[in-house]
């Protein structure tokens, strides 16, 4: 408790001495990446909804224009966070349940360069978009996951909803590289593998063990609790792309599902039980204090809207099922507007980012320095 009020009160005064824009770079943490996460997220389901959503037709236009946003909010948040490293020690290295964020660059790339509009889309650039997310993906997860087996602070029994951002990855690095070249599509079934293994794993201890971590800590459930229902989403579109049912953005023509779309199923099913679920929770994380981590419940909201139209489309949904996905479609694009405009308002305010222990880290590397605070 004594720690925690003087890392408080020397980010007070530091907020109060340094230059905004210095003590914003400052507290850019890995979370920060969460706004280009959701706006690319909800591009990918509007670029879907333009190619499958039979009920109206839905322009192209609107996905282009959330693209180029996420893309310039991720270009931001990139030479903002690379300006960070520059300057002060990454306070969330350490920490166990912030470190997971470091896959937001990942999760990024792989979904701005699958929901490309035609005028900038590349196969040859979607082909170097994923072998990068691959290597960074894999480097990322053998240094995290040896963590888990060994770690004091990072082991799985100290579990947390932010750990499926170390999952999420290879099922969108797998969609990507269905619809890429042979050697692609053949690493992707070895990407979608490894993130069914590990998802299950990461599922099944959090299921059992988070309300004991969040009573140790005398915590309550926070928005990441969305995080849940990102990974059999994210499958489930990653499988439908494996086994031929969407390659590209245009949805094959209507058919009952076949033996491999009922595993692309099971993952969508999953994944609407713990949508209702999460929504079930929201009276327990509604009054959370708005930070950037609320867009853990955008990014999951979008990628499970995207499977909802993919679903209905690709098993000749009648009239009942197109409903219902565009309700959570209407869900999922009104999360995205509600965040990004608190977050707008936040940061126009200067009470975004916030990182109290990146500002007493900084604060302690000038002094060990000898160049003082300032």
């Amino acid at each position: 408790a004594a720690d925690a009020a003087a890392i408080a009160a020397t980010a007070a005064a530091l907020r109060d001495s340094l230059p905004w824009p210095r003590a914003a770079v400052i507290q850019a943490t890995a979370t920060s990446f969460g706004p280009a996460l959701g706006l690319s997220a909800c591009a990918g389901l509007w670029r879907y909804m333009a190619a499958a959503y039979t009920p109206v037709a839905v322009p192209h236009a609107i996905a282009d224009g959330l693209w180029w946003a996420a893309a310039t909010v991720a270009v931001a948040t990139a030479a903002a966070f690379a300006a960070r490293l520059a300057m002060a020690p990454a306070a969330d290295v350490r920490d166990n349940r912030a470190a997971n964020f470091f896959f937001a660059p990942v999760l990024v790339g792989a979904t701005l360069t699958a929901a490309a509009p035609a005028a900038v889309a590349s196969p040859a650039a979607a082909a170097a978009v994923f072998w990068v997310a691959l290597v960074a993906q894999l480097s990322l997860t053998l240094a995290l996951y040896g963590e888990w087996l060994f770690g004091a602070s990072r082991s799985l029994r100290r579990a947390h909803p932010s750990y499926f951002m170390a999952v999420i990855g290879f099922f969108l690095i797998a969609r990507l590289g269905a619809r890429l070249g042979d050697a692609e599509r053949a690493v992707a079934s070895f990407a979608f593998s490894i993130g069914t293994l590990f998802w299950a794993q990461l599922f099944t201890t959090l299921f059992t063990s988070l309300s004991s971590v969040l009573a140790v800590k005398r915590e309550t459930p926070a928005p990441t609790v969305f995080l849940f229902v990102a990974p059999p989403s994210a499958a489930s579109l990653a499988w439908a792309a494996l086994a031929g049912a969407a390659a590209g953005d245009t949805p094959p023509p209507p058919a009952p599902p076949s033996a491999p779309l009922t595993i692309s199923l099971f993952f969508f099913h999953v994944s609407v039980f713990l949508l209702l679920l999460v929504l079930r929770l929201v009276p327990l994380y509604w009054r959370v204090p708005f930070s950037f981590t609320w867009w853990a419940c955008v990014f999951p909201l979008c990628l499970a809207a995207t499977a909802w139209v993919a679903t209905a489309a690709e098993a000749s949904a009648a009239a009942p099922a197109w409903v219902a996905a565009t309700v959570v479609v209407a869900v999922a694009t009104g999360a995205t507007v509600g965040v990004g405009t608190a977050t707008v308002v936040q940061v126009a305010r200067r009470r975004l980012p916030r990182c109290d222990a990146s500002l007493a880290l900084y604060a302690q590397s000038r002094l060990d320095g000898g160049d003082g605070v300032g």
